[in-house]
């Protein structure tokens, strides 16, 4: 397991806490329960068990969360208006951090939609399609681990897995912030972070797992 990734039970310390919003960004993803439907991921109901967390120093926090421990440095680090967070496809992990810990988190920077203002020619936009485009690395991204149980004491596997999905996002970060500025087209990103806020309000208004903005889901549409 990579020397800079920590398992962290329950909730950071105040120490990891006091660290971690030392860090000018932090890099976020999050493993939960769900199912995968034509349309996409299916949120409604889902439990989030682990909230992984990079530090722009190349540290990984890997925290498995407890049903029955209130995780209050984990929400008050995630909820610093004042601190950007890089997420790959934030529009499920927001809407999964605040559907279980009340939290939206703001401000965001999703490379996600990053990458498709940047290359709308490219077919993958996926977390590990952008990793080997801008780092050249390969990462593995093991079914196995992927559709684990999280709920259950982490294996080294589960724990090496999940931290290698935010580990490279400030590398990825600082080459799409400069593409996004030589390319005209920082402020429209920014924008498309920001209306992700009126989505997930939509998403979360709906909650039948239909995606109004897909022209897909209308009749006759053009």
């Amino acid at each position: 397991m990579n020397n800079k990734i920590e398992y962290v039970y329950g909730d950071l310390s105040d120490k990891q806490l006091q660290s971690f919003q030392e860090s000018k960004c932090i890099a976020i993803d999050t493993e939960f329960n769900t199912t995968m439907l034509d349309s996409g991921l299916d949120l409604v109901g889902a439990v989030l068990w682990v909230v992984q967390i990079a530090h722009d120093d190349g540290s990984v926090l890997v925290v498995q969360l407890d049903a029955k421990v209130d995780p209050i440095n984990l929400k008050t680090l995630l909820d610093d208006k004042k601190q950007l967070k890089l997420l790959h496809f934030a529009r499920a992990d927001k809407v999964v951090v605040f559907e279980n810990l009340g939290v939206m988190m703001n401000p965001v920077f999703c490379t996600k939609i990053a990458s498709r203002l940047l290359t709308p020619e490219e077919f993958a936009h996926s977390l590990k399609a952008i990793i080997f485009r801008y780092c050249n690395v390969n990462i593995d991204k093991d079914t196995e681990q992927q559709c684990s149980d999280w709920s259950k004491p982490l294996s080294t596997k589960q724990i090496t897995y999940a931290g290698e999905d935010v580990i490279y996002l400030h590398k990825i970060f600082y080459k799409m912030e400069e593409e996004l500025l030589n390319s005209d087209r920082s402020k429209i990103a920014y924008k498309c972070f920001d209306f992700l806020n009126t989505i997930i309000d939509a998403d979360m208004t709906v909650m039948q797992n239909i995606d109004i903005f897909n022209h897909k889901n209308y009749r006759n549409s053009k």
